[in-house]
C-alpha cells in the first residue's frame, strides 16, 4: 500500500469507541510511479485543481479508481485520465474530529454506500474491515442527494454561526435547517433522485440526537483557516436550482456568504 499525500505526515491516529488505532506511514511521492491496481482518491471539491496534475500521473490504463468525495457528478474531473468503467463512485458516511493533539476522533463505524457497477463487489471483497460497512445500491444518486441536503444544512449553519450542533437547539436555527433542506429536497426530486416523504422528519430526529459537541468538516475546515466546500454542497444546490428553475433562494444567499468566507481565509 503507498500513500500520497502533499502534507508531511508520519503516522496516520484514529480513536473510535475509546480504542486508538494507530499506524506508521511513508509517503511516496508521485515520481515513484507504480502499477497501481487500485487509486483511492479522497480529497475535497477545491483539492482537485492543483491535485489533477499528480492524479493524471498516478492513473495508468488499468488503475482502478475508487473516488471518496462529498457532492454529485464525482468521476468528471476523473474522465481526462480514464475510462467511466474504471471509476468507483462512493459516498462515505464517517462523522470524525479531529482531536488538539492531532489524531482523528470517529464518532461511529464508518459506512460506504457505492454505486452498482462492475467494480463495486470487487472493491467490497478488499474493505474487509470490521471497521466499515460497504452497501451497494441500485441508486446511488438519491443517496447522494440525501447525503448532500443533510450536510449542506448542518454544515452551512455551523460554518456562518461557528457553533456546534448544541445551536440546533434554538428554534429559530432550527427553523433555519428545515427551510435549508427543503430547497434541496426540491431540487433533487427534479434531478430524479427518490426522496421519501418522511426524509425531512427523519434528518430532524437525527440532527437531535448529535452530541451537542459535534462539528461538521465545513467547520472545522473554518476553524482551521482552510478552503470551505462549497460547490460541492450549498453551491451546488444553488447551481443545479438555476438549472431545474428551481427558487434556492437561502442556498443561494448561504453561498454567496461562504464564497467570502472563503476569500477572507485566502488572505
Amino acid at each position: 500500500m503507498y500513500y500520497y499525500n502533499r502534507s508531511s505526515r508520519t503516522e496516520i491516529r484514529v480513536e473510535r469507541a475509546g480504542v486508538l488505532c494507530q499506524r506508521n506511514i511513508s509517503l511516496s511521492t508521485v515520481e515513484q510511479v507504480f502499477p497501481l491496481d487500485w487509486l483511492v482518491i479522497c480529497i475535497k471539491e477545491y483539492h482537485y485543481v492543483n491535485a489533477l496534475v499528480d492524479i493524471k500521473q498516478l492513473v495508468q490504463p488499468e488503475t482502478k479508481i475508487v473516488v471518496i468525495r462529498n457532492g454529485l457528478f464525482l468521476s468528471e474531473p476523473l474522465l481526462l485520465f480514464t475510462s467511466r468503467d474504471h471509476i468507483l463512485e462512493c459516498m462515505i458516511d464517517c462523522p470524525t474530529q479531529i482531536c488538539p493533539d492531532g489524531h482523528f476522533l470517529q464518532l461511529r463505524k464508518a459506512k460506504m454506500i457505492i454505486e452498482s457497477v462492475e467494480l463495486a463487489e470487487a472493491w467490497k471483497r478488499i474493505c474487509t474491515s470490521d471497521n466499515c460497512e460497504i452497501h451497494i445500491t441500485e441508486d446511488f444518486l438519491s443517496a447522494s442527494w440525501k447525503k448532500l441536503i443533510e450536510s449542506s444544512a448542518l454544515g452551512s449553519i455551523q460554518t456562518l454561526s461557528g457553533e456546534a450542533s448544541w445551536i440546533f437547539m434554538d428554534r429559530e436555527v432550527e427553523d433555519l435547517y428545515i427551510r435549508i433542506a427543503k430547497e434541496g429536497i426540491h431540487v433533487a426530486k427534479a434531478s430524479g433522485a427518490k426522496i421519501e416523504d418522511n426524509f425531512l422528519e427523519k434528518l430532524l430526529v437525527k440532527l437531535k440526537r448529535y452530541p451537542s459537541d459535534k462539528e461538521s468538516s465545513m467547520l472545522t475546515d473554518r476553524k482551521l483557516g482552510r478552503p470551505i466546500e462549497i460547490y460541492a454542497k450549498n453551491g451546488l444546490i444553488s447551481r443545479m436550482g438555476k438549472k431545474y428553475g428551481i427558487d434556492t433562494e437561502i442556498n443561494n444567499l448561504i453561498t454567496t456568504l461562504l464564497r467570502r468566507t472563503n476569500s477572507n481565509q485566502i488572505k
